[in-house]
């Protein structure tokens, strides 16, 4: 209600008590000309007078003004500063005079006290509230009423909700949406999302939130809208519980309207959401709480929609995209507490929210979870549920396939390639605990950089077994980190076995690798089909997922260590190594040295698209900024490099005219990587693809190098030019160097 509406409502009942009580009806008749809402409040505070203001405020209708404001003063309680304000009252931090502390005041909106249910519903969250003692739960001080004004007192927790935390979470990703307002700047208090800490910060506040919901529930009371606005998380980083205005108390009953949907709608449980409210019980709040904590692991809720009815059509038919397949960064135990909280049928879910703050405490303290993936028959049963029609065919058809399919794995096995996988380190700790790594296989277009579906092949050290193609091998250290490496398993020739490949995975720590890598959102990227350039995917438009790429061109520092660390061979025109400057950029390597010094460092080569869309972006820039002139665009200005000169003169020219790979920043792309064009071309792990009489070869001994280099200028090269080298060719390799890349989301 807004002040003005209350200032016309206090004239009309002032006028009309002076009045006697036969006239009142005509003069308020007239006065509301027809509005029916304002004459039936007016009339409210007249019947009010005549029941004499008895001291419980839910005998009459009341009316206060229009939620108190600051500096005044309710039962002893004085109005400093407005903490937040919703449909239902306002809360204020207010000083408690006779006990000389700050307390947060919920004061009930004018509104609402017309409405007998919602004032009855005001007091008994008060109730239902202060019965309760648990550190995880906001104490109340006080229910009471001054002035015809109704409030709740309550413990003030210095910090804000978990909604104010996601939508920092989520600006701090580029992820916000509409409802996020972010102009109050930073002050998260969960570490980042990116750190490897960030999993198990919420890990410990859904367990302390799950406690404290097993207390209230010990004590007969089912809170019903567990969601982010309703958990306050202190600067102490631990969280409480608050609101308890829709809790069913089973000592008080309900009040609630049959066939009501009561909760808030994105948090809401199945049975919340099909209004059957004789299935509402504590496994609600642990439904609620574990869609807290999918949208605290991936920042997104389960279940959207354009409206309300999509979305709790959405909540009661679909299932919610497994968290991993948002986030695969997510532990993999932790997604499976979570995808058991978010259980469809309550029976599957936790049976207590005691039971939940178990299974969270198991991982954080390294432990076997309780919880245990949906099993195939499980999955069989959603399947069926949300295709009923066609399932019988499809059991009888499956069942008829079985045989036959399994006897073509049986065959296929004898052509499949053994791979044997281990990984430096072989073992790995992740705060105080031993961690497995797990590797996975996807299939792979070697030439578009695109990755198919992932296999999970098992923990390392192994050994599998995979069919010819291009493979991406990714193994994944939980809060640690991960390697990805790419290989070509050959056919076999009649009569021959597959050989053997043996691979190491240098697993390095995330939190160390990604500090000197930018990281590009996914895209969409297309060469024009009229650009005259020797590009494999000329006049294709694909989607480039998530990565990130290195902020700068691989040292001679950088490289100088890999030799150090692995023995290898130095490039041939290094010469003596010790002259070179350490932040020159690393040269004169072949294909193979660039790949495993990308395999050492933890990362991989980076693919011919995601090259092209970070060095040109989505808008296909011929130079890394727009509006910059090609001399201006790097280190492009020295004279044209002849590689048909002798090593020497090769080694010379390459000293003299690269530069720092920090140099330059003004030639830097957008997004803040260095020298894509200019100083070095640059190594891709793609192969190349030709049309030869109508038909596409691909020459996996081609790998395209790009960025032009020194001499740019001198050619008048800009970023659509494309050198072809042979991977074992050093002899044009004085102006080829090493970026790297790693994919942003892993299985």
């Amino acid at each position: 209600m807004n002040p003005k509406r209350w200032l016309r409502i206090k004239d009309l009942h002032a006028r009309a008590t002076d009045l006697p009580k036969e006239q009142r009806g005509g003069f308020l008749a007239r006065e509301c000309a027809g509005d029916d809402a304002l004459e039936a409040e007016v009339q409210a505070l007249l019947d009010a007078d005549e029941t004499g203001g008895a001291d419980d405020f839910l005998d009459a209708p009341t009316l206060m003004a229009p939620g108190g404001t600051v500096g005044e003063t309710l039962g002893g309680y004085e109005l400093l500063e407005t903490l937040g304000a919703g449909g239902s009252g306002t809360v204020f931090r207010a000083r408690d005079a006779a006990l000389r502390r700050d307390v947060a005041l919920k004061v009930l909106a004018p509104h609402i006290v017309l409405d007998r249910s919602k004032v009855e519903r005001f007091v008994r969250e008060g109730r239902a509230q202060a019965k309760l003692a648990h550190p995880g739960i906001v104490p109340i001080h006080a229910v009471g009423r001054a002035r015809a004004t109704h409030y709740i007192a309550m413990d003030l927790v210095e910090g804000h909700d978990l909604f104010r935390e996601l939508q920092l979470l989520r600006a701090e990703r580029g992820l916000s949406s509409r409802d996020d307002d972010t102009s109050a700047g930073d002050g998260r208090i969960l570490p980042s999302s990116t750190s490897p800490n960030y999993y198990r910060a919420v890990a410990r506040v859904i367990a302390s939130a799950a406690e404290a919901l097993e207390h209230a529930h010990e004590h007969g009371v089912v809170h019903r809208d567990v969601k982010p606005q309703n958990i306050l998380l202190g600067n102490d980083g631990l969280p409480r519980i608050a609101d308890f205005g829709l809790a069913k108390d089973e000592s008080l009953g309900s009040i609630s309207a049959t066939g009501a949907v009561e909760g808030t709608l994105y948090y809401m449980s199945p049975e919340q959401a099909g209004a059957l409210r004789n299935k509402i019980d504590r496994r609600t709040d642990v439904y609620s709480l574990g869609v807290v904590l999918y949208e605290l692991l991936t920042l997104r809720r389960p279940f959207e929609g354009k409206t309300s009815q999509e979305v709790i059509a959405n909540i009661t038919l679909r299932d919610a995209p497994p968290v991993r397949t948002i986030e695969p960064r997510v532990p993999r135990d932790l997604a499976v507490i979570c995808g058991k909280a978010i259980e469809k049928q309550r029976e599957r879910r936790f049976a207590t929210a005691g039971e939940f703050a178990d299974d969270l405490h198991r991982f954080l303290d390294g432990r076997a979870i309780r919880s245990r993936p949906p099993s195939l028959v499980a999955r069989a049963e959603r399947v069926v549920r949300r295709h009923r029609v066609p399932a019988a065919v499809a059991a009888t058809l499956v069942i008829g396939l079985l045989g036959l399919r399994f006897g073509q794995r049986v065959v296929e096995a004898r052509d499949r390639a053994p791979i044997h996988i281990e990984t430096t380190p072989s073992h790995f700790e992740v705060e105080g605990r031993s961690v497995d790594a797990v590797a996975f296989a996807s299939r792979l277009d070697g030439v578009r950089g695109v990755v198919g579906e992932a296999v999970r092949l098992g923990k390392t050290p192994l050994d599998a077994r995979l069919e010819p193609g291009d493979w991406r091998i990714t193994v994944r250290v939980d809060g640690f980190g991960s390697a990805e490496l790419d290989r070509w398993i050959p056919a076999a020739t009649e009569g021959e076995t597959p050989r053997e490949l043996r691979l190491e995975a240098f697993v390095r720590p995330d939190d160390e690798l990604l500090a000197d890598m930018v990281r590009l959102d996914p895209g969409t990227f297309a060469v024009p089909a009229d650009e005259n350039v020797n590009c494999s995917f000329r006049g294709e438009a694909f989607e480039v997922g998530a990565y990130w790429i290195d902020r700068e061109e691989v040292s001679v520092a950088e490289y100088r260590a890999f030799l150090e660390a692995t023995g290898r061979e130095a490039p041939h025109l290094w010469g003596a190594a010790a002259s070179l400057d350490p932040d020159q950029p690393a040269a004169g390597m072949s294909f193979y040295d660039a790949l495993a010094f990308a395999e050492w460092a933890g990362k991989r080569l980076v693919s011919h698209p995601e090259w092209e869309f970070a060095a040109r972006g989505a808008e296909r820039r011929l130079l890394p900024r727009v509006g910059l002139s090609r001399s201006a665009a790097g280190n492009v200005a020295h004279p044209k490099f002849d590689v048909g000169v002798d090593v020497g003169t090769r080694s010379a020219t390459y000293r003299d005219s690269v530069e720092a790979v920090s140099s330059r920043p003004e030639a830097a792309t957008v997004e803040g990587v260095f020298h894509m064009f200019g100083n070095v071309m640059e190594f891709t792990g793609s192969y190349v693809a030709m049309e030869v009489d109508g038909r596409t070869i691909v020459d996996r001994n081609m790998v395209p190098c790009l960025g032009a280099a020194w001499d740019a200028d001198s050619r008048g090269a800009d970023l659509r030019e494309h050198v072809l080298v042979t991977r074992a060719d050093r002899q044009a390799s004085a102006n080829l160097g090493i970026r790297c890349a790693k994919s942003a989301r892993h299985p």
